[in-house]
């Protein structure tokens, strides 16, 4: 069963863009699991022992998997199309946007908030926005809104670049 992980660490590995996940692939692994369940209280001590030792490699085998993944999209892999964790992937892309504004020289913020401008309706922290609105964010309201592409932090007028003052 692990073997399906273990060929998509090597395929990842062997692979110089992030590679798609197929649901397909990891559906076959999880049906065979599904059925293993349903024969473990047929089974003696020593072979339950086995499997749970088996489902804890493979557990292993996944955060390796997605820590390769992860570290891939951080570094600029592009998107790959039609993977499971697409979600996921795309809100790493995110996070690491914020935290370039987090660290960036001139951001307009008071106190512990970070200025932003919403680029299209959103939700964040029970709090509605709208298209073109101007808030205050906390970190926390500023990760939520960062990871649903809807807020672009505001900068200091002095390091607009001409480009930005005209959109």
């Amino acid at each position: 069963m692990s073997n399906t992980y273990i060929r998509l660490i090597k395929e990842e590995l062997q692979a110089s863009k992030c590679t798609p996940v197929q649901k397909i692939r990891l559906d076959e692994v999880n049906e065979l699991i599904r059925r293993s369940l349903f024969k473990l209280p047929l089974l003696n001590p020593e072979s339950r022992e086995l499997f749970i030792e088996m489902i804890n490699k493979m557990a292993l085998d996944t955060e390796y998997l997605s820590r390769l993944r992860i570290t891939k999209v951080a570094l600029g892999s592009p998107l790959p199309a039609d993977t499971i964790d697409e979600g996921v992937l795309k809100a790493v892309e995110n996070i690491i946007k914020l935290e370039k504004e987090l660290l960036y020289p001139l951001p307009v913020r008071y106190r512990d908030k970070t200025l932003v401008l919403f680029i299209k309706d959103c939700e964040v922290s029970g709090e509605k926005y709208r298209r073109n609105d101007v808030a205050l964010l906390s970190f926390n309201e500023l990760l939520v809104a960062m990871i649903q592409e809807c807020v672009k932090p505001l900068r200091h007028i002095l390091m607009v670049s001409e480009e930005e003052k005209s959109s």
